[in-house]
């Protein structure tokens, strides 16, 4: 199992900053969130080292307010810890965040985690992958998110996302 690992991340450093995007209109939403005073962060399966990597490869390194990647929980999602583990070092209410995600996981993890969640449309999944799953604000594409109104206990203070979603606004992947 060990091989199988490190031949595994051995191909992903590699080839890591060629398949890194981020989904059209991200970067610039999480520049219009900052700009509006709101907190992001990223919470994503990949490591420390890999998720600061990306966010460095797409041109929002230095746009997070936390990250957490999996090696710095127990149990990474769709367990809560890692939303919880943001919103603590944000200091900010599971009430007054929203986690933005791509995967079911993402899903799972925020809701556990008592926040409101959006699924991104696009890429590994479209509208039939997030009807079972619901998430609280709706699926929706990145391009649409500054157009939400969305009721939060109080005026929403953070928003993350998933890792691709990811470099997203407020707590994530």
């Amino acid at each position: 199992m060990d091989a199988l690992v490190a031949t595994y991340r051995e191909y992903n450093l590699g080839n890591h900053d060629l398949r890194v995007t981020a989904y059209p209109g991200v970067v610039s939403m999480v520049q219009a969130l900052r700009a509006r005073g709101l907190k992001t962060g990223l919470v994503t399966s990949k490591n420390r080292t890999g998720a600061e990597r990306g966010l460095q490869v797409v041109g929002l390194a230095g746009t997070m307010d936390v990250l957490v990647g999996a090696d710095d929980v127990v149990n990474p999602k769709p367990h809560p810890e890692p939303v919880l583990k943001a919103l603590d070092t944000l200091g900010i209410d599971p009430r007054q965040a929203i986690y933005v995600g791509d995967s079911t996981h993402d899903m799972h993890s925020g809701r556990a985690a008592g926040v409101r969640t959006a699924a991104v449309l696009g890429g590994r999944s479209g509208e039939r992958h997030w009807h079972p799953r619901r998430p609280t604000i709706g699926s929706t594409p990145p391009t649409s998110w500054s157009r939400w109104s969305i009721p939060c206990a109080g005026r929403p203070k953070a928003a993350a996302a998933g890792s691709r979603a990811g470099a997203f606004p407020a707590l994530g992947s």
